[in-house]
């Protein structure tokens, strides 16, 4: 950044939601194109309405992905602790979807060519936390806020080139 310290959403690459449906959240996997575009950001609107929903735990760096869950509330209480929200998978470097199936999405127990290509699940019984990467990568452990624990089978990571990743929201 030239160690000017202003990081602008003009100078990051922008990825969208497409779709939500069946279970799953898609995005667009727009090029980042490094050093004209310091990063990337991913705005949480679905069908151009903003919606509510925070990212409120800190996101993971799993095998070259970045992996973090999603909180909207359902409610007009604000108290509320139920809710609704994702557990969403991007490559790190571009923030785009990946072009290959990440997770289990037929419910199989294994990820290959079967699985829809997907950025994520959705959670609808509560408000998800990523709570553990465990087996090499091949499984995230998530809770919810109405105690549900899931076990999402996914492909293991690719490695990727290490670099400075930095997470930080843009008001």
């Amino acid at each position: 950044d030239g160690g000017a310290g202003q990081l602008t959403v003009a100078s990051l690459q922008a990825q969208a939601v497409t779709g939500v449906s069946s279970g799953l959240i898609t995005t667009t996997q727009n090029e980042v194109t490094y050093p004209a575009q310091k990063g990337w950001y991913l705005p949480l609107v679905y069908n151009s309405a903003l919606t509510g929903e925070r990212v409120i735990n800190q996101a993971s760096l799993v095998g070259g992905r970045i992996v973090f869950t999603s909180a909207g509330m359902g409610s007009t209480d604000p108290c509320s602790s139920f809710g609704s929200g994702k557990l969403v998978e991007l490559d790190a470097f571009s923030g785009k979807m990946l072009n290959y199936a990440v997770l289990d999405t037929n419910g199989d127990g294994l990820v290959d060519s079967t699985d829809s290509i997907s950025s994520g699940v959705i959670f609808t019984g509560g408000i998800p936390t990523l709570n553990a990467v465990v087996n090499d990568a091949t499984r995230k452990i998530v809770n919810d806020s109405s105690g549900g624990v899931t076990t999402l089978v996914e492909a293991a990571g690719g490695g990727g080139t290490s670099r400075r990743i930095m997470w930080r929201q843009i008001q």
